[in-house]
């Protein structure tokens, strides 16, 4: 896998900011969250491809609703 700038950029920006946006901006960022899933019709057999998950709300909810999601965030600091 080829590493650009910008990915670099994004994974430094990120790095160690994980705790601090999920003790701040991830309510407010999951509150449209299951409007979002209606709004694409996800529904029985949908795959859901959730890119840049940060901290996996959407890819979460997807899976709670028994879809199979597949989160994908470039920095390490959101993998628990």
């Amino acid at each position: 896998m080829t590493t650009t700038a910008y990915d670099a950029y994004v994974r430094s920006h990120w790095s160690g900011r994980a705790a601090a946006y999920d003790r701040s901006l991830a309510a407010l960022c999951a509150h449209p969250a299951p409007s979002l899933l209606d709004a694409a019709d996800v529904g029985a057999g949908t795959r859901v491809l959730d890119v840049g998950t940060g901290s996996g709300t959407v890819a979460g909810l997807a899976s709670a609703r028994g879809r199979s999601s597949s989160p994908s965030t470039p920095s390490r600091a959101w993998w628990s």
